[in-house]
């Protein structure tokens, strides 16, 4: 059985791999992404961020794969300190 090295991956388009500079609403998203990563890494979780079609991503080395919907991250934040 596979045991994922990675907790979450933080799932984005390609446009919004990296900031842009002078872009607000790039710059925002990779601002939230961000915030988002050190906060669940300082509850001890290993977190990855990829675009959702990155052919190099193994997606057997990750538990859960999410968009950055706050509502979802918090349920498996949950069943991860939970278990």
């Amino acid at each position: 059985m596979n045991n994922p090295s990675i907790d979450i991956t933080l799932l984005t388009e390609k446009r919004y791999l990296r900031p842009i500079p002078g872009n607000p609403y790039l710059e925002n998203i990779f601002l939230e992404d961000q915030l988002l990563t050190r906060a669940l890494e300082s509850r001890g979780l290993k977190v990855h961020r990829t675009r959702w079609d990155d052919p190099e991503m193994d997606w057997s080395e990750t538990k859960f794969a999410v968009f950055g919907q706050l509502g979802i991250i918090s349920t498996a934040l949950q069943s991860l300190t939970d278990g």
